[in-house]
């Protein structure tokens, strides 16, 4: 749903001007009139759902990223976090080897979940509910997969176990909310 005129005016022109955008340059690249930019971002108009599409698709944004205001920078941020969850539930699966020690499987736990917990809350109050729902749920997994090892774990990680959470851990802190 769309927020009030004088919302929506503020945060088309906030974005436009982050991005170093005239008005002219705007209504270009949307396929709109400068006067309608104009009456939009002063709220003399109510923006349309076709205006609103247009606007967004030259931004690079969703319709609701615009017209609800959710901060388009955390939806990448949670998709890329929530696809490293899928790599590591295909790679960390129970039916895989996987030669880490007790420490290294109980850090790298603690980090899916440290990073799950700033993702989750940076997604709820951006408006991404049901993706940060996602997020809670494969980060969940994760953790529990790798604390599922933790009983047969070696006392010490092999060289290329060691690399393995290490690359695992560097991904992770790499997803910074």
């Amino acid at each position: 749903m769309l927020q009030t005129t004088e919302s929506f005016g503020e945060r088309l022109w906030a974005i436009r001007n982050t991005r170093g955008w005239t008005q002219t340059e705007l209504a270009e690249a949307a396929g709109i009139s400068i006067t309608t930019v104009t009456h939009l971002e002063t709220g003399k108009v109510a923006p349309r759902l076709g205006t609103v599409r247009k606007l967004a698709r030259a931004l690079g944004l969703s319709v609701e990223e615009l017209g609800e205001g959710k901060d388009p920078r955390q939806r990448p941020l949670g998709e890329r976090f929530l696809r490293a969850l899928e790599e590591m539930v295909e790679a960390y699966s129970l039916d895989k080897p996987l030669d880490w020690s007790r420490e290294d499987l109980e850090r790298i736990a603690a980090l899916v979940d440290g990073r799950a917990q700033e993702i989750f809350s940076a997604l709820m109050e951006a408006g991404y509910d049901e993706l940060a729902q996602k997020v809670a749920r494969a980060s969940g997994a994760v953790r529990a997969a790798l604390l599922s090892r933790v009983r047969d774990a070696p006392n010490q990680t092999s060289e290329g176990g060691r690399q393995e959470a290490g690359g695992a851990e560097k991904k992770l802190q790499g997803l910074a909310a």
